[in-house]
């Protein structure tokens, strides 16, 4: 629900709790450690980006713009879950090749191309390539009508969750702190266990 606010609190803010209890919540690790210690709302088992760390992962570069070797912006345009827009950085070079996300749009609704355009407008200015659902085939086709530099995007999720766990499990991404819902889905993201899926 977007109207919602999800309040989350390390177990270590309660004083009332005993020493060797916090010491044992201190020993575990991964989802356990993220639940029962950090006070997070994950999946205890299934987590699609198990070494997604907020702490160490979610910040700003301030210097990013002059960093950028190139821009993408990757749309997944929503008909039941909401839009998703998310600007990325390129930075680095060869082994150090990196990616800082440092924008979002997050909208439910947004399915014509005009109000499309609109949301993305803000980011024109760094000319940035734009992977866009392939099923949104109109929604490709109007953007780049009106000087978009925009591509289907490969959307193989398998693919996409390789890349992406990559990226993380190298320390190769980052996420600026204002890109909530992202780093929300991050931190929650979970395989379905009818279908064996994100």
């Amino acid at each position: 629900d977007p109207n919602s606010e999800v309040i989350e609190c390390a177990s270590t803010a309660n004083t009332f709790l005993p020493k060797d209890y916090i010491t044992a919540l201190n020993r575990m690790q991964g989802s356990s450690r993220d639940r029962y210690l950090l006070g997070r709302w994950c999946d205890a088992e299934g987590l699609v980006y198990p070494e997604w760390n907020e702490v160490t992962m979610a910040r700003a570069i301030p210097d990013i713009t002059s960093q950028a070797r190139r821009w993408l912006i990757g749309c997944d345009v929503g008909r039941i879950d909401p839009c998703a827009f998310l600007l990325a950085a390129v930075y680095g070079s060869g082994e150090n090749l990196s990616v800082h996300i440092c924008g979002e749009v997050y909208k439910p609704g947004m399915e014509l191309s005009t109000t499309i355009g609109q949301a993305l407008d803000p980011w024109k200015d760094k000319h940035p390539l734009v992977l866009m659902d392939p099923s949104a085939g109109g929604s490709i086709s109007d953007l780049h009508a009106t000087g978009w530099d925009v591509e289907p995007a490969k959307n193989r999720i398998a693919d996409g969750v390789g890349v992406v766990r990559n990226l993380i499990g190298t320390g190769k991404l980052s996420v600026d702190p204002s890109c909530l819902n992202l780093i929300r889905e991050l931190n929650s993201y979970s395989i379905d266990k009818q279908t064996d899926l994100p």
